[in-house]
């Protein structure tokens, strides 16, 4: 007796008209997800919980990081009147103006805003104010190195950037752990700023000045130089005129007297004798 064996085939024709087996399957397991999800409802909601809760923990208990802000614009004329007044001063003085390139308005607001992005503005700041020691002492941070990354953490919170490129305004900010201590502390290194500005432009203005002053000092000298050697030449010639009109014999001054050379021997002995005295008494031509 023999056994046949049969098998069994199923064509996508014998299926029901949009029946798939795939589709199927994927169905079945999404059903078994909900029903295991459902019979662990329980834990689910317990891990939903513990991360809310993780959540709402990290928000009160992180330290909160307030930021205050400030916008600035290039200076007004009023603004840099007597800066500009000092400058027209020294102009008259005969300073170049091209010495003053570095005062011109744009110039001046580059300058603070790039001392306002210094770190080591913001380093003296932080340590001459006592902030980052006050910081450094609520975050129990003892050692040189800790001591160095918080200090760069707050040097990160100062900043001074332009919203886009296209506007030339610039928007000065401080981050602190309060509202309150962060609009004080922006202020506070704003006027740090303007005092550093303020201190540089002056040292610029006064090395400017004194140049000035020593480039006439030169020029002064060497005036009085030329005018000394030049009174000794005319003390000479009068000493040679003096003793050539004393050997001629010539007491009084003599008209259409011919080849009397540099020597200005026409004027005669006598006034020539005046004339030198006169000369030695010039001891200081200024």
């Amino acid at each position: 007796m023999s056994i046949q064996e049969t098998t069994l085939t199923t064509s996508k024709s014998d299926l029901p008209q949009g029946w798939n087996p795939l589709q199927s399957n994927e169905e079945i397991e999404l059903r078994e997800l909900i029903l295991v999800l459902w019979r662990q409802k329980l834990l689910v909601l317990l891990t939903a919980g513990l991360f809310a809760l993780a959540g709402i923990a990290y928000a009160l208990l992180a330290p909160q990081v307030w930021v205050s802000q400030a916008e600035i614009k290039s200076p007004t004329l009023k603004e840099v009147e007597s800066l500009e007044l000092n400058i027209n001063q020294l102009i008259n003085a005969q300073v170049p103006v091209a010495a003053f390139t570095a005062f011109d308005k744009k110039a001046l607001y580059g300058d603070f805003v790039n001392n306002f992005n210094s770190f080591n503005n913001k380093r003296q700041f932080l340590l001459e104010r006592g902030y980052l020691d006050a910081e450094a002492a609520q975050a129990d941070v003892t050692d040189p190195k800790g001591k160095r990354l918080l200090l760069k953490k707050m040097a990160e919170g100062i900043s001074a950037k332009a919203p886009d490129k296209l506007r030339e305004d610039v928007t000065l900010s401080f981050a602190a752990a309060t509202a309150g201590e962060a609009k004080s502390r922006l202020e506070q290194y704003i006027a740090f700023i303007q005092h550093q500005e303020s201190a540089a432009k002056g040292k610029e203005l006064y090395t400017i000045w004194q140049n000035r002053i020593k480039t006439l000092q030169t020029q002064f000298e060497s005036a009085k130089a030329d005018t000394l050697k030049q009174l000794q030449d005319d003390i000479l010639r009068t000493e040679y005129g003096l003793r050539i009109t004393q050997a001629a014999g010539l007491e009084a001054p003599v008209q259409n007297l011919q080849e009397q050379g540099s020597l200005p021997i026409d004027l005669g002995a006598r006034a020539l004798a005046e004339k030198l005295k006169i000369l030695k008494e010039i001891k200081n031509p200024e």
